[in-house]
Formats: C-alpha cells, sequence, structure tokens
C-alpha cells in the first residue's frame, strides 16, 4: 500500500459517507475503495488525471467521481463529520481559532473574482484551529473588497456538527 492510499481504518471511517452503489441492470459500479484512493493520489500528487496510475482503476471513472462528489457536496459533509470526529475525541480546539486569507490571481476571470491593485483575483479565507491547525471553515470571495468585512461571514462558515444538539460554531478567541 502506499502512502496516497486510504488504511483499512480510514477506509471504515470514509465509507459510510459515500453515496450507496446504484442497484439493478447495467454494468456494476467501479470499487469505491480503489476509485477514492485514485482521487487522492491526484489531489496529493498533482499529477493530471490521464497520469494517474492504473492499479486505481480508469482515470475518467475517478474524474467522473470527484466531480460528482464536488456536486454532491460529500466533501464537504466528509470535512464537517470527521472534524466532529476530531472535535468529540479532543484532538481539535475549535474555541481558540487564527483566521487568514491569501489572494489568487484569477487572470481568466471567472465566478467571485474581483479586480485589485495586484490584478484580477479572488481571496481564500481560512479559520484553522488551535491545536493541530486543521482547517475548520473555508471561504471564497471577490478580492475586491478589505479582508476585515468577510469576518463575519466566515464566522457563520464554522459548522462542527456534533452527535446532539447545535453544531459548534463560534470560536471563544478568535
Amino acid at each position: 500500500m502506499s502512502r496516497h492510499e486510504l488504511t483499512d481504518q480510514q477506509w471504515e471511517k470514509l465509507k459510510r459517507y459515500l453515496p450507496k452503489p446504484k442497484q439493478g441492470k447495467g454494468r456494476p459500479e467501479a470499487d469505491p475503495r480503489k476509485t477514492l484512493n485514485g482521487i487522492i493520489y491526484v489531489l496529493k500528487t498533482g499529477c493530471p488525471w490521464a497520469d494517474m496510475p492504473k492499479k486505481y482503476g480508469s482515470y475518467v471513472t475517478c474524474w467522473r467521481r470527484h466531480r460528482l462528489y464536488s456536486k454532491l457536496g460529500i466533501w464537504d459533509r466528509i470535512w464537517r463529520f470527521l472534524l466532529r470526529d476530531l472535535h468529540q475525541e479532543k484532538k481539535i480546539e475549535p474555541n481558540i481559532a487564527h483566521l487568514d486569507a491569501s489572494f489568487v490571481p484569477a487572470k481568466g476571470g471567472g465566478n467571485k473574482v474581483g479586480i485589485t491593485k495586484l490584478g484580477k483575483g479572488s481571496k481564500v479565507f481560512c479559520i484553522a484551529e488551535n491545536k493541530k491547525g486543521l482547517p475548520i471553515a473555508l471561504l471564497v470571495e471577490s478580492a475586491n473588497p478589505h479582508e476585515i468585512t468577510f469576518a463575519p461571514k466566515i464566522l457563520h462558515e464554522i459548522r462542527i456538527p456534533t452527535k446532539r444538539g447545535a453544531p459548534f460554531q463560534n470560536p471563544k478567541i478568535l
């Protein structure tokens, strides 16, 4: 097993958040674990989809599955529930958080792109918890307005689910 593949323990934790395979006639779905390992390989190495090793199956299947999971919000759901597990195990400390933003050039334009002295671009905002520095909120916005104007909006993005009751939302110290 390569360092880019899920361990058995990681797979057991993640598989419950993935959509169930379709039942019925037609071609059976590709092995979801192999496909997910292929997606992880491409995202970690940065290689083009077509250069993904064949042991993960068809690169087209991995690309389509990645696109589907993005569209359905599966990645966001996995991220939030893994944060919940870490919070319950006291492995993260979201009560103390750090906010940072970075300018990302977008010369071709697109959604949420603004014009600044640096050129066309967006700002990527991240709130990281204090213990391990894991992101607990992400936001992409136009680069035009000053960063402080987005502070309330990104604070609203913090939603760590809990087993019971309302989700964790606001750090005490930012």
